[in-house]
């Protein structure tokens, strides 16, 4: 099955991005959504917006972007997107409910966080990885490194935190995959979606994100 990079929209969404900041939240608290770990579930003392707020050049989408989240960790979608998705295998996630508004039009949204990450989809066997000081920097020489499972990624991730990144040349997704919905993080960030699951979304005539092929990304454009 093919697979695809769900990501945002920067087409017919009248402003990239869609949200502007809310007075009424302070996102440099303890508690702001600035403050989520990517590699886990939100905390209980993290405390999402209850409310976002479109710029009035931005339009009403399906899927909705704001840079105080990743967008390879979570999505601000519709009730209707939301009824879609749930349609389908996802992996682990939390469910807020929140409210977007424009002007004096407020709507129903969700902030979906999904907190299951899925390395373990990467075929480690045909994939190549490199260590860098900065893997947004080519090195004059490559480092390449080889790992067998995700579970070794992580622990080599942990043993060169500080001193080293690990960035990917080339990934290859296993064939077994049994989710509609997953997300990869570390070397590479992006919730992952099914052939199957974009249709969907298509046939529901959702707006607001893009669907990425996943084999534009396999080979790291910056190194081959």
């Amino acid at each position: 099955m093919k697979y695809f990079i769900l990501s945002s929209a920067v087409e017919n969404v009248g402003r990239v991005p869609q949200c502007i900041p809310s007075v009424h939240y302070n996102y440099w608290s303890d508690y702001s959504i600035w403050n989520i770990n990517y590699w886990g579930k939100i905390e209980s003392n993290i405390k999402i917006p209850d409310k976002f707020h479109l710029h009035h050049n931005a339009r009403w989408t399906d899927f909705i972007n704001d840079v105080s989240f990743k967008i390879n960790a979570a999505q601000l979608c519709s009730e209707k997107a939301f009824e879609v998705l749930s349609g389908f295998q996802l992996a682990g996630h939390q469910d807020y409910n929140c409210i977007v508004s424009k002007k004096t039009i407020e709507k129903m949204y969700h902030f979906l966080y999904f907190y299951e990450i899925h390395n373990n989809y990467v075929d480690y066997t045909k994939s190549k990885f490199f260590y860098s000081k900065n893997t947004f920097i080519r090195p004059d020489k490559l480092e390449l490194v080889e790992f067998e499972n995700a579970e070794d990624y992580q622990q080599k991730r942990k043993e060169i935190y500080g001193l080293m990144e690990i960035g990917y040349y080339h990934i290859e997704l296993v064939e077994d995959i049994q989710l509609d919905l997953f997300r990869l993080f570390g070397y590479y960030g992006a919730i992952i979606i099914s052939d199957r699951l974009k249709t969907a979304l298509e046939v529901n005539k959702l707006t607001g994100y893009r669907a990425i092929p996943f084999e534009e990304i396999s080979d790291n454009k910056m190194f081959v």
